[in-house]
């Protein structure tokens, strides 16, 4: 009975311990459970993240290849204008150029036409980040003058204009005329946009007549061109076509008088500066533009050149003018107008036009529009537009010999009659070139447009004239 009794406590007692034991089993099961949820959770989480992260890292790879490839459409663009700039760059005598002189005193050409190998013996690329190479062709007595003029004007941001000659190591020396505008930049450094102009021919005439004061005095009365002397800051002496020039009724309004009383103002400065130096140096002072009154006070624009010279054995002053008022006024007129346009309407007075052949976009110039007797309102500016404005008679012809140039089989180079809103019918002369990219297909064509009506008429009389002549002889 013992026996069993004992063996039935051992049974509890063993009962019982496995209970314990499965319950801490399970305690520690539940446990480990719970801290596998919260690794879990954490691993959730951080997948949100990297999640979250990688959706960031793709936004900014696809902005990073928007930019790249906005860049990349900007670089071409830039390409083209340049390429226009260059071409018609190419049409303007003396050199176009940017100059830029730094803070720390050194300077680089940003951009030069090809012009510059034939003014200062460089290429555009050896100057483009150092300009020391154009200095060092600057004729050794010129050169500390150049220097300070440039100077000058950058610390005023006064208009650049300067004479000097350059001298080459062949021993070849030539005479130089600049004329540029200052601009400051942010990074402190001074951007001019000018040009430069060899004027050795011109230097050569005037020596030559300032070597033959005899020989001025018989041709200067005669002169078309307006000329006054001046001796110490008064008149003493004008030609019949400077008395015509300043509109007085004869030399006694302007002889006697002081020279300032006819510049403006504005030059007050400038005319002392440029009377003491040729007084004092015995040179001339260069060709400038300056502004003049008339005797009624109307304003003029002239082209002028000071010459030291002896007139009634005292040390004077001949002053040399052209009247360039109209041009002056066209070029105030075309400064709104892209430098490209502005330089090719002064080579030659000819209307320009660009016509994007992709977007079937053309631009007109002013010049353009009455040569077609339109306006600009009236304009619109699409290919259409142009072949709205040609004979009908010649309007099949001209659109198939576009159609060639683009397609490479001929040069644009023709002539065709255009017919005005009020049916005058004029002969215009054309001449494009079309510009392709690296596959070839064209992307747009620049082009000119100028008048030869008369030169048509002029050549029809003439046959008819001949013609007339024929047949009276034989009739």
């Amino acid at each position: 009975m013992k026996n069993t009794d004992s063996q039935s406590e051992a049974e509890i007692l063993r009962q019982k311990v496995e209970e314990l034991l499965k319950r801490k089993s399970e305690a520690k099961i539940l446990e480990l459970i719970e801290e596998l949820a919260f690794q879990n959770e954490e691993k959730a989480k951080r997948a949100d993240e990297l999640l979250i992260a990688n959706k960031e890292l793709v936004f900014q790879n696809e902005e990073k290849a928007k930019r790249a490839n906005e860049l990349l459409i900007a670089n071409k663009e830039l390409t083209f204008e340049q390429e226009n700039l260059r071409k018609i760059a190419s049409l303007v005598p003396g050199v176009i150029y940017q100059y830029r002189l730094w803070p720390d005193g050194t300077s680089c050409f940003p951009y030069a036409s090809e012009a510059i190998k034939e003014i200062y013996q460089v290429s555009p690329d050896e100057v483009r980040e150092d300009a020391s190479k154009v200095f060092a062709n600057l004729h050794p007595d010129d050169l500390a003058g150049a220097e300070a003029s440039i100077q000058a004007s950058a610390k005023d941001l006064t208009p650049w204009q300067h004479e000097f000659r350059v001298k080459f190591k062949d021993g070849r020396i030539r005479s130089l005329y600049g004329n540029a505008l200052p601009q400051r930049e942010a990074d402190g450094s001074v951007l001019w946009h000018g040009f430069v102009i060899d004027i050795t021919g011109r230097k050569q005439n005037e020596e030559a007549l300032k070597q033959s004061e005899q020989r001025f005095k018989a041709l200067v009365e005669w002169s078309p061109s307006a000329a006054l002397v001046h001796h110490e800051m008064k008149i003493v002496y004008v030609n019949p076509a400077a008395v015509k020039l300043f509109g007085a009724n004869s030399e006694q309004d302007l002889v006697g008088t002081p020279v300032l009383r006819w510049h403006h103002p504005d030059y007050h400065q400038i005319v002392r500066e440029r009377i003491r130096r040729a007084s004092e140096k015995g040179i001339a002072a260069p060709m400038i533009e300056s502004r003049y009154f008339k005797l009624d006070g109307t304003v003029m624009d002239l082209e002028v050149q000071g010459i030291p010279i002896i007139y009634n054995e005292l040390p004077s002053i001949l002053a040399t003018f052209n009247d360039v008022t109209q041009r002056r006024r066209a070029e105030e007129k075309m400064m709104q107008v892209s430098i490209r346009l502005e330089l090719a309407a002064r080579a030659g007075g000819v209307g320009i036009w660009d016509y994007d052949i992709v977007s079937n976009v053309l631009l007109w110039d002013e010049q353009m529009f009455a040569l077609y007797g339109i306006t600009r309102k009236d304009f619109i500016g699409v290919y259409e537009a142009w072949q709205n404005g040609v004979h009908p008679d010649d309007k099949e012809r001209g659109d198939k010999e576009i159609q060639m140039a683009i397609r490479g089989e001929k040069e644009f180079d023709t002539e065709f009659r255009v017919v005005w809103p009020d049916s005058t019918i004029r002969n215009i002369r054309a001449l494009a070139t079309v510009q392709r990219d690296d596959s070839g297909n064209a992307l747009r064509m620049i082009g000119t447009n100028w008048d030869i009506t008369e030169l048509r008429k002029a050549e029809k009389e003439k046959l008819d004239d001949s013609e007339s002549r024929y047949r009276s002889i034989f009739q």
